[in-house]
């Protein structure tokens, strides 16, 4: 998943090192297509010239406003979702992640417990761990963002691989 930029700051999708989301594909051009919020809002996907073009939701497009759920083709070989996510989306993924980790914390501290360590320092990685959610929900929080999901690539590089 990738922040798209705010404020009227663009993200530009391509395989060239000055993207923002990198894709390795050599139906990829270099500066392939970027992302703009427009003042109002909404956010804009605009084809820089590339070779193969870009499409949504299978029709190619010079520039065109996206809607969450909308998904961009870059080239022939790569598809991505464009989603808007709200606070409360935010905050249910936060919860799923919780519960996903506090049963095993739970059976971790246990164990660590078990193997005779001291009362101590399971507090101090207990809070540790809660420093970690606390600032992890602090950035969630902060405000809703538009993101992208690679949904299929023949290869993908990038600061996030699949």
């Amino acid at each position: 998943m990738f922040s798209v930029a705010e404020g009227g700051a663009e993200t530009v999708i391509g395989r060239g090192k000055e993207a923002q989301v990198r894709i390795d594909d050599a139906g990829a051009s270099r500066a392939h297509a970027r992302l703009i919020q427009v003042p109002e809002g909404g956010y804009v996907l605009e084809d820089l010239g590339s070779t193969n073009g870009t499409f949504v939701d299978g029709e190619r497009i010079d520039r065109t406003e996206l809607a969450s759920g909308h998904r961009i083709h870059i080239g022939p070989n790569v598809v991505v979702s464009f989603a808007i996510v709200a606070a409360q989306a935010e905050h249910v993924a936060q919860q799923l992640y919780e519960s996903s980790v506090r049963d095993p914390l739970t059976r971790a501290r246990e164990a660590l417990a078990k193997q005779g360590v001291d009362e101590a320092r399971l507090s101090q990685i207990e809070s540790s761990v809660e420093a970690e959610v606390a600032d992890a929900r602090k950035f969630a929080a902060e405000s809703p963002e538009a993101t992208l999901d690679v949904l299929s690539s023949t290869t993908y590089s990038g600061p996030f691989a699949y």
